[in-house]
């Protein structure tokens, strides 16, 4: 039985140009922004919908007439044009690398050229490979057969010579896509580096952005968890200083700040460390601000919220700890105890000694 020989010259040129711009994006030999951006616009705009519309679309064009009833026939056609193959391609492409953004979006990883063009590449790959299953599985005489030239004259002739109105608006549309997509690929992307930084409690060992304790002791520790994520690319040595002080909006001047706690959090790219701490505080009042201060950098001799990198604060009330004579001074609500000798209470005794 003879080999069947199945044509992929368009698969190996898809995947060949996949990994030629894969190269131009992870490791380019030269600084060329016009050949990345004529790479990636190709890429982003044809590439990917041209594979997953060869493992959709394994036959070639054709016809077959079907019998319905004695007078009735209909022809379903098969396959793809040259023409039509083209058009979806790039709507198909488009398609895919706005699901790919999405899906890099909700992702652990942060939304950018890199993540994207990796997305796009793999499944670029895995469309040709399925794309060469459904060839070989489709009959000799039906299998899509490319001729690269022959395509690339139907593209030329129908480019250059529109027969519509609508032919030459589309033309248009696809230039400045082309144009739009490289612009992307070359323009300075604006910086997506940030840190998370936010305040926790914890509840029978849970952790919990709410129910935080406010009703602090003068003296006595309280403990909160601290949580900070690294998006800046690297890893960073951060530094947080826990500040108490009279709240600004209560209008009570001067501001009275004093220094509570510092400490150093070191969190790798892309991770995100809790840490557990303790403050005491030092001063009473209603209303103060329990502020946290995140520095990158070299911590100034003043911190502040105006010289933090990342701030938040949480308002709580102190108040001096309860004594032993202010326990014995608080009535509970029981009635006096009565001296088994005389009789009578101590408060009748009282009041009979002042008679």
């Amino acid at each position: 039985m003879p080999r069947r020989t199945v044509s992929a010259v368009d698969l190996l040129v898809v995947v060949g140009f996949t990994a030629f711009t894969a190269m131009l994006v992870f490791a380019p030999p030269v600084d060329s922004p016009p050949l990345r951006a004529f790479c990636g616009a190709v890429f982003v705009l044809f590439v990917p919908g041209y594979a997953l519309l060869a493992v959709l679309f394994p036959e070639r064009i054709s016809s077959d007439r079907v019998r319905l009833a004695d007078d009735i026939r209909l022809s379903i056609r098969r396959g793809l044009t040259d023409l039509e193959r083209a058009v979806l391609s790039f709507g198909t492409s488009l398609a895919l690398a706005v699901l790919v953004g999405l899906l890099v979006d909700v992702s652990p990883w942060r939304l950018g050229l890199v993540p994207v063009f990796a997305g796009l590449g793999s499944l670029t790959v895995l469309f040709a490979l399925g794309a060469v299953v459904r060839r070989r599985r489709t009959a000799a005489s039906r299998r899509f057969d490319p001729d690269l030239f022959r395509g690339l004259r139907t593209g030329a002739s129908a480019w250059l010579r529109p027969s519509s109105g609508t032919e030459v608006v589309l033309n248009v549309l696809l230039v400045l896509a082309v144009l739009l997509a490289g612009y992307s690929f070359v323009a300075p992307q604006e910086p997506t580096e940030f840190t998370e930084f936010y305040l926790l409690s914890e509840q029978n060992g849970t952790l919990s952005g709410q129910e935080f304790e406010t009703e602090l002791v003068n003296g006595e520790p309280q403990t909160y968890v601290v949580g900070v994520g690294n998006h800046e690319g690297q890893r960073e040595t951060y530094t947080v200083v826990v500040t108490l002080q009279s709240d600004e909006a209560s209008g009570t001047t001067p501001v009275e700040r004093r220094e509570l706690d510092r400490f150093e959090v070191a969190v790798g790219a892309n991770q995100t460390e809790h840490t557990r701490h303790t403050v005491e505080p030092t001063v009473t009042g209603e209303g103060l601000r329990l502020t946290y201060l995140l520095y990158r950098e070299t911590v100034p001799p003043n911190p502040s919220p105006a010289n933090a990198y990342r701030e938040l604060h949480l308002l709580v009330n102190v108040t001096e700890p309860t004594t032993e004579d202010d326990a014995s001074n608080s009535f509970d609500g029981a009635w006096p105890d009565v001296d088994a000798r005389s009789g009578d209470s101590i408060v009748e005794s009282g009041l009979a000694s002042r008679t």
